[in-house]
This record gives C-alpha cells, structure tokens and sequence, in this order.
C-alpha cells in the first residue's frame, strides 16, 4: 500500500519532470532496498530480531506516518497547482499566443499548457489490461521482484553454499546499493529523453547477467558481475516502475492500473523464497533455481519487443 501511494503520487503529480523526480526518488528507494539486508542484520546483531521490528514499527508507523500526515497532497489541483509545481498562471506564458483579432472577433483567451508529454487518452483499468505493453511492462518488473526477493530471503544461505562467511555474503549488499543508486537517478533523467521499451530490455539483460553471476559466487569476478547486474537492474526497476504507467495510460485511472501492476509484484515477490528453496530441497543446490530465474527476463525480452506506447504510434 505505502509504494503503491508514493509512486501514484509522484505519477499525479509530476509529468515533464517526471523522469528526474522519479530518479531523486530513486536514491532513496534503491539504496533502501538494496542496504536493507545490511541494515537489518545490524539492527538484528544489535538489538535482537524483536528489537529490529520494534524499531522498523516505529520508524514507518509514527515516523512516516507523520511526514505524510503533514505533507502528502493528493494532487497539485488541490493545492491551487497544476503538474509539475506549476502555478495556473505560469503555465499560460507555455501556451502560443493567440492570433491577432479584429473588432468583430472577441480575443482568444491563452489556454494552460498542463501537460508535456500528449497523453491524449486516459486508459480505464479493462482498457489497460487488454494491452500488451501493460503485461510486458508488469512482468518484467515482477520478474526482477522475484529474483531479488528470493536472493535476499536466501543470500546468506548462498553464500554459505559457495564458501563465504555470513558477514562477506551480506557485504555484497553494499556495492549493489551503491550500483543501483548512481543508476537510478541517471535512468531517471535518461527516461525523460529515450524509449522506455529500451531501458526495459536493458533492465532485463542486467538483471540475468547479475542473477547469472549470484549463482556463482565462489567465483571473485563473477561476484562483481552478480552486484554490477543486480545493482543496474534494480536502479531501473525503481525508475520504471513510477514512470511507466501515467506515460502510457494516462492519470485519471492511475491508481486503479498500478493496484494490477502492484499486485503481480508482490505475488511474484512472494514466490521467489519459495522457487529457490524447492530448488535447493530437490537439487541440493541453488544454482538451477538461479539459472531459471536468470532465464525468466531474457524470455519477457519477446514480449517487450513487440510492445508500444499505447497513446500513439511511436512509443516512447
């Protein structure tokens, strides 16, 4: 509920400079997510996994909540706005200016310039569904949320399975939020200007590039290769999965989209621990498990090629 909110936020919110915002965002967010197992098992060696909770309880529910309580706006209409921070009346210095009258024309009055990007139509939810790139889109990032949710549920175990102590297993953490940081805000800028269908695929690439180097952490250089991928795939997934909707469906039915979108997130989430440790009981190893996983945002590949924009033609 609390990503499903700030991304839809941010998708109200913000249209020309959705891009950049999202990639600010993106900072936090990626190193969040990727310092977290870090993070946590400081928490846990420090204060006990009950401790850990308590203070995790604290700082979302009275922390948070509170910040949003004062700041969050539904929308920029309400605060006398409209999108990206603009006020009604800067807005008109964007429209063209009207064309010369006479005296039996009444002069034109300069329309508000409110969007950047033509988003002629706004998609209802059954109209989303039906559409390619809505699936493409969603399962590529819910193939990234697997992955990574079933690493982390398991990295220490991992680990342990290709000779490394906990704490050097949990330390690969650090380069891949430091990774997915740097990538995050630049996919952010980079996504105002360029397909999002090509930084899709790169996200898949990266992504089976780093789950490919995870199953081989014995190996030193392949362990670069499992923080460099996984880091670049997760910086685009916190990008993508903000800008995505509101760019193709538009912002009236934004939050109705995105709950299907969200949705197939966490279920896929909730699956990858579960993937890998069937795996691991049948196998005895992780590494087939990997190789699925890594196999996974290759093939969405097909389906991401043929996908558009579907507010025009020429997809951005």
């Amino acid at each position: 509920m609390l990503t499903l909110v700030s991304r839809t936020a941010l998708g109200k919110w913000f249209d020309q400079k959705r891009g950049m915002v999202s990639g600010t965002a993106g900072i936090f967010v990626s190193f969040g997510f990727s310092a977290a197992p870090l993070l946590l098992s400081f928490f846990i060696d420090a204060l006990g996994w009950r401790g850990a909770w308590l203070c995790l309880a604290a700082l979302v529910g009275i922390g948070m909540g509170t910040i949003g309580w004062l700041f969050l706006r539904d929308n920029p209409e309400e605060c006398g706005l409209v999108m990206d921070g603009r006020s009604p009346d800067a807005s008109l210095s964007a429209a063209p200016a009207s064309s010369p009258t006479t005296s039996s024309t009444p002069p034109t009055t300069p329309q508000p310039t409110l969007r950047h990007r033509a988003t002629p139509r706004d998609f209802t939810r059954a109209e989303a569904l039906r559409t390619l790139v809505f699936w493409a889109a969603t399962l590529a990032l819910a193939s990234q949320a697997l992955s990574i949710t079933g690493i982390t549920f398991h990295i220490v175990d991992i680990g342990a399975t290709a000779g490394l102590p906990q704490k050097q297993t949990v330390a690969l953490f650090l380069p891949i939020a430091l990774f997915s940081t740097l990538t995050g805000y630049l996919v952010g800028i980079l996504s105002d200007r360029a397909k999002l269908k090509a930084i899709y695929i790169g996200m898949m690439l990266f992504e089976a590039i780093g789950i490919i180097g995870m199953a081989h952490l014995d190996v030193q250089w392949l362990r670069f290769v499992a923080t460099a991928g996984l880091g670049i795939s997760g910086g685009c997934f916190g990008t993508l999965s903000t800008v995505t909707m509101p760019r193709y469906f538009g912002r009236r039915h934004l939050g109705a989209i995105s709950g299907v979108e969200m949705m197939t997130i966490v279920i896929a989430s909730a699956l990858g621990p579960s993937l890998l440790a069937i795996f691991k009981a049948l196998f005895g190893s992780y590494q087939f498990g990997l190789y699925l996983c890594a196999a996974l945002p290759l093939a969405l590949i097909g389906l991401l090629v043929p996908s558009q924009n579907p507010q025009d033609t020429s997809s951005r």
